[in-house]
């Protein structure tokens, strides 16, 4: 499976990242704008997407840039107990939807729960 993946900081170092063959610069734009939404609005890229969806909330509305962000499926905010966000995981080359599904069944995976 090709596949993009990066985790990075709130601050947007990058602590990993990995690109399979058959990913390229595409995938690290996609992912640059699913860290961007999620680092902005707190939440999945894919919850960003569902809130456009039902409310029809649009990046413009908020005033940013479509080059910038985007709301699809695909960028994870990582968590403390606190709330606090510390990371943001990031998946690109499948389908937005199974972008997220990817990243839910690896983080379930490492803490141990079932989906």
């Amino acid at each position: 499976m090709a596949l993009a993946v990066a985790i990075r900081r709130m601050n947007g170092t990058v602590i990993y990242q990995h690109l399979t063959d058959g990913t390229n610069h595409i995938n690290q734009n996609w992912m640059e704008r699913k860290f961007n939404t999620v680092s902005y609005f707190e939440r999945s890229s894919l919850g960003a997407w569902a809130l456009e969806a039902l409310s029809g909330e649009t990046v413009d509305v908020h005033g940013l840039s479509k080059e910038d962000f985007i709301f699809v499926g695909g960028g994870f905010p990582i968590r403390l107990k606190t709330g606090e966000i510390v990371a943001v995981l990031t998946v690109s080359n499948l389908s937005h939807m199974d972008d997220h599904k990817f990243i839910v069944r690896v983080l379930a995976e490492y803490l141990g729960e079932k989906i």
